[in-house]
């Protein structure tokens, strides 16, 4: 008996593998889905953790206002939970490439491990005249091993020497997303580049930065909470037991040093101006005694010449002693402003930081995040319609099987047994699926992903993992809901006895529709038309199946469109409504007079600007987390006018005045809002507590607008070091002007703004790449509820369409009495998923709250077009396949007696 009820079930699913294959087919959709956006995240994760365990990234990084000391590292160093820690020298210097001035980060590499660069090609420079530089400097100047470098003469530098000799090109592990090109925008560094040397380099006892690394850390993910409660502990404690004792006692020794340089200085300076006013008095009595030398009664002509001489010196002592007496008020008044900083001296404060002061380490979060976020959504749909799918395949089977049902029972078969024959189906359509839909969205999913993610990301390797939980839990997920629904579908049938069950179900019976009372418009329907109207509301779960399956593929699709067009809006966003300049650059503080005045001459620039540009890191009052963005300041609140388009959230203009404006990429993801108090940290570690004055629209970065007043009042001296231009209406050759400008001496940057169009082009030419994932998923969709109620209906009404074959009904007459419905239906579901869509789009902006791009969704006209379209397509390629299968409906066969 057992033998012959396990044969049954395999039958049942080689007879039935259209319906068993829709199940499994829906299954491995909707997992892909579940498991392959979240796998996909997880992966990028994991691969950035890997490669920071495996370079032996910091866990804490302490810097201070003034400098940190080996007495500094030795109090550090009595934490027992510190595994290594070491202090690290790093200056910004210029280096003049291709006749472009670049500001390149020279580090020392690390004698600990700490923050291990990783090794390309060659190897780290363990020598003073050697160095490793990046990937980006070697493709950009063909750079190879053993060749020379030489930095630009910086004075206060502190490196022994400027020319050094290449021994490896790295990766910097603090950086790991692709700053340069097409997503250079996502950069918010003050450094072009940053390059390694060995310790030996320098001549400095000062070191800018102490690296920490924590026991016990490298088993714990970084992205976790248990890894940030660890971190943040051993912060805590940092901050409590010796930080303001460590930054009393810099203060003191920095006091005390300044005190013995002013108290040096003044005494050598008393000594020279004592020794010059001996000298002086010493030929002023010379002179005097040749005066009365000569003052003798004499009027000889060789008397008189001795006169005039003792004149001449005599005024030549006056004119020496004035310049002698400035000279001393000026040092002296020097020496008096020395005094005074030396009383005004500002305390030396620590900065107790994570990894979250690394920009790219909180953007793999960002990122991972945004699209998790996603992943988390769509799968519902997929979810709902697999639970519709199954119910409708699993209650047709029931009902074709009824007399089969009735067999068992009478035979003996419990409740039980009957149930288990249509779990176990569905069980192993949703098993098998689940299983592909692993094997899809831990596998192929994640590296369509990777062909992203290496886009935004330097990452030498990209790892995959499985996620056990994650991975059974949405196949159980699936199971557990697709089983329910066979359990449904029988629990109806199986209440009735073995008697009624071999009966024929009787037909569904027919009804009036609402059309029928409107007679006006009744009447003028054809005979078939009538039938299909009728055919529509009998079958009621047909009709609601159909069009919530085909609704939520329509808002799918829409929802690809959607992205694309709102990715399509940002450059016009960007650089024409908000971005109004064309030109951009950034100069040395000392050469902007000379600059500013040989652009007054220039022929191409119709007007400019001069403006303070800088960078900022923005922490949140209560979060405690910190986002680095631009800092622009005007000298005025109308000068910003023509260059930047100041609008709020809702779009209105705005004007610029006393305060902070901030952009909502960052409002968003740091989660405050006008008049909320944030934190301002320069690149001089100077923080204030500032209440934000409005937020403003920004889709592409972040930035911070304030005018010269506010930015006096918070960090002291406003010094212009940039400009924004506008060219004249007819010169078109801005990129090349752009190139040649950032050639000139004392230029350290300079973009136009048709070449950051041209880059944002390329950096998201790979949208469409989601925009195909996005439609083929939804066309998987749509094609398996279509099909999978297609072949139900026909099933279903086999008797009907034969009769109708049998009274003469030619093969495209029967194809259109048929999918006429089905094409009802999909307009109906396009209908209802287009606004659908709309309202999904719109949950985007949420969901993809990155730090460097705001996503304002839009959906262009065409793409309602386009997506109604698509669906449309689908259904009529579906009734081309289904067309085959009303061609071989046997018509006596179908026509027998069921009795």
């Amino acid at each position: 008996m057992r033998q012959a009820y396990q044969k049954d079930i395999w039958r049942t699913i080689v007879k039935t593998k259209r319906r068993f294959l829709s199940i499994l087919i829906i299954t491995v959709l909707g997992v892909t889905m579940l498991t392959g956006l979240k796998a996909g995240c997880v992966d990028l994760r994991q691969s950035a953790d890997h490669f920071y365990d495996e370079q032996n990234l910091y866990d804490i990084k302490v810097v201070s206002t003034l400098g940190l000391t080996k007495d500094d590292v030795k109090a550090l160093a009595r934490f027992k939970e510190i595994q290594v820690l070491e202090g690290s020298y790093e200056e910004t210097l210029v280096l003049t490439m291709q006749k472009q001035k670049q500001r390149i980060g020279v580090k020392t590499v690390s004698e600990q491990g700490i923050n291990q660069p990783y090794i390309k090609v060659g190897r780290l420079p363990e020598k003073a005249n050697e160095i490793a530089v990046s990937e980006k400097y070697s493709k950009a100047v063909h750079a190879k091993l053993n060749d020379s470098i030489t930095f630009d003469e910086a004075k206060d530098s502190v490196l022994h020497q400027q020319t050094f000799i290449i021994t490896g090109i790295i990766l910097d592990p603090m950086n790991i997303s692709v700053d340069e090109g097409a997503t250079s925008f996502r950069s918010t560094s003050q450094v072009d580049d940053t390059f390694f040397v060995s310790k030996s380099a320098y001549d400095n006892n000062i070191y800018t930065s102490i690296y920490i690394t924590l026991k016990d850390t490298k088993e714990l993910m970084c992205y976790e909470k248990t890894y940030e409660q660890r971190v943040h502990a051993s912060m805590d404690k940092i901050g409590k037991e010796i930080k303001q004792s460590r930054e009393n006692a810099r203060s003191k020794a920095m006091k005390q040093k300044a005190v013995a340089t002013y108290q040096e200085n003044k005494k050598k300076m008393d000594r020279q101006f004592s020794k010059a006013q001996e000298e002086l008095d010493a030929a002023k009595a010379a002179v005097q005694a040749a005066q009365q030398a000569v003052d003798q009664p004499a009027s000889n002509a060789q008397t008189q010449q001795a006169r005039e001489k003792v004149l001449q010196e005599n005024l030549a002592l006056q004119k020496q002693q004035q310049s002698l007496t400035k000279k001393k008020r000026e040092a002296y008044a020097q020496l008096a402003t020395a005094k005074e900083a030396i009383d005004t001296m500002p305390k030396a404060i620590w900065y107790v930081q994570d990894r979250k002061a690394i920009d790219s380490y909180t953007s793999v979060q960002s990122d991972a995040s945004s699209i998790e976020t996603v992943g988390t959504a769509f799968p519902i749909v997929f979810l709902a319609v697999a639970m519709l799918i199954s119910l409708t395949t699993i209650t047709r089977m029931v009902e074709e099987e009824r007399g089969l049902i009735g067999t068992y029972k009478a035979l003996g078969f419990s409740n039980l047994a009957i149930y288990g024959k249509y779990v176990i189906y569905a069980c192993a359509a949703c098993l098998l699926g689940g299983i592909l839909g692993d094997v899809c969205g831990f596998l192929l999913l994640p590296k369509f992903l990777f062909t992203i993610f290496q886009v935004l990301y330097k990452l030498p390797v990209f790892t995959l993992c499985f996620d056990y939980v994650y991975g059974v839990g949405g196949v159980a997920l699936f199971v557990v809901c697709i089983v329910t629904t066979a359990y449904l579908a029988c629990r109806v049938e199986l209440r009735l006895t073995p008697a009624v069950l071999m009966r024929p179900k009787a037909p569904h019976s027919g009804s009036r529709v609402l059309l029928e009372r409107f007679p006006a418009i009744w009447k003028k329907l054809s005979f078939l038309n009538k039938v299909t109207l009728r055919n529509l509301f009998r079958f009621k779960k047909r009709m609601i199946m159909t069009i919530t399956g085909i609704m939520g593929c329509t808002a799918l699709v829409l929802c690809g469109f959607a992205i694309r067009d709102s990715v399509n809006d940002l450059m016009p966003g960007q650089y024409e409504k908000l971005y109004q300049y064309d030109f951009m650059s950034v100069v040395k503080e000392d050469a902007y007079a000379r600059i500013h005045a040989s652009l007054a001459k220039d022929a191409a620039i119709k007007d400019y600007v001069g403006i303070r540009i800088d960078t900022v890191k923005v922490k949140a009052a209560m979060k405690g987390q910190e986002e680095t963005v631009q800092l622009m300041v005007f000298p005025d609140d109308k000068a910003i006018n023509g260059y930047i388009g100041l609008r709020n959230r809702e779009g209105e203009a705005i004007p610029l005045k006393d305060g902070i404006y901030i952009t909502q990429n960052v409002a968003s993801v740091l989660g405050f809002d006008v008049q909320d108090h944030i934190y301002l940290q320069n690149m001089a570690f100077i923080e204030k507590e500032v209440p934000v004055k409005a937020i403003v629209q920004n889709y592409l970065g972040n930035v911070i607008y304030m005018n010269q007043k506010t930015y006096a009042a918070l960090f002291g001296k406003y010094q212009p070091n940039g400009f924004l231009a506008h060219f004249h209406s007819a010169y078109q050759k801005e990129i090349p002007y752009a190139k040649d400008f950032a050639k000139q001496q004392d230029v350290l940057s300079a973009v136009s703004t048709k070449k950051l169009k041209q880059q944002f082009a390329e950096a998201f030419s790979l949208i469409n790449v989601v925009v195909y994932l996005i439609t083929f998923m939804a066309a998987g969709l749509a094609f398996v509820v279509l099909f999978t109620l297609s072949t139900t209906n026909i099933s279903e009404r086999e008797r009907e369409l034969a009769t109708i074959k049998v009274l003469g009904f030619y093969e495209r007459e029967v194809h259109l009495y048929v999918n006429k419905e089905i094409l009802i239906l999909t307009l109906f579901g396009i209908l209802l998923g287009l606004p659908l869509g709309r309202v999904l789009s719109g949950m985007l902006t949420n969901a993809l709250r990155m730090p460097s791009i705001h996503f304002a969704i839009s959906v262009h006209g065409i793409s309602y077009v386009y997506a109604a379209g698509l669906s449309l397509l689908f259904a009529l390629i579906v009734n081309i396949i289904t067309n085959r299968t009303l061609n071989d409906i046997h018509m006596v066969e179908s026509l027998k007696s069921l009795e």
